[in-house]
C-alpha cells in the first residue's frame, strides 16, 4: 500500500512523507492546534480489494493508537465510508501486532483515523501498517454437461435453463 497523505501534511515537519527510525511503514501525525481524534493516515492499494486484515503495532507509549476507525472510499477525494473499529492493546516496549478482521468491502483507498490514545492529546504515532487482502477466487467449469443428474434420480437441469449448485468445501 502507497501512503497518500495524512493530517499532519499542513506541517512540513509530520508529512506522511516522513517516517520513523528509517521504517517505511512508520509514521508520527501530529498537529499544533488539532487533538488525537482529528488525525489520520490514508493508503492507496492501487486497485479496488477486498482488505481481509489490518495489521498495527502498538508500542508501550503514550503515543500509541487505542482506537482507530477504518475507513474506505473509492474516490482520493472520498466520500469515506467508516468499516471497522480496531480497539488496540499496548504491547512491550518491543511493541505487538495485532492484526483485525475488516468486514467484506471492495475499494482502493483506505484510511485510518485515530480516536483515542494512550495519552499525548497532540501525537500519534502509526506503526508498521500492513493490510492483507483477501484472495480472490474465480469458479471455473471444465465441462459443460447437456443435464446434471443426481444420481439416483432425475436430470436437475435442462440446456439453457437455469440451476442452482450448492457446494461444500
Amino acid at each position: 500500500a502507497k501512503v497518500l497523505d495524512s493530517s499532519g501534511d499542513l506541517n512540513e515537519m509530520f508529512d506522511a512523507s516522513k517516517v520513523l527510525d528509517g521504517n517505511k511503514n512508520t509514521f508520527w501525525c501530529s498537529h499544533p492546534k488539532n487533538p488525537v481524534d482529528t488525525q489520520w493516515l490514508s493508503f492507496d492499494l492501487g486497485h479496488k480489494c477486498d482488505i481481509g486484515k489490518v495489521k498495527l503495532l502498538t508500542p508501550d507509549n503514550t503515543s500509541s493508537p487505542k482506537e482507530v476507525l477504518v475507513e474506505c472510499a473509492n474516490k482520493l477525494i472520498g466520500p469515506w465510508l467508516p468499516v471497522k473499529l480496531i480497539l488496540l492493546t499496548q504491547g512491550s516496549t518491543k511493541g505487538r501486532e495485532q492484526s483485525t478482521n475488516i468486514p467484506e468491502t471492495v475499494a482502493r483507498y483506505w484510511r485510518l483515523s485515530v480516536k483515542k490514545n494512550y495519552g499525548n492529546v497532540q501525537a500519534v504515532s502509526i506503526i508498521s501498517v500492513g493490510f492483507f487482502t483477501a484472495k480472490e477466487v474465480t469458479a471455473t467449469v471444465d465441462e459443460q454437461p447437456d443435464s446434471v443428474m443426481i444420481s439416483p434420480g432425475p436430470p436437475v437441469g435442462r440446456v439453457g435453463g437455469e440451476i442452482v449448485l450448492k457446494c461444500s468445501s
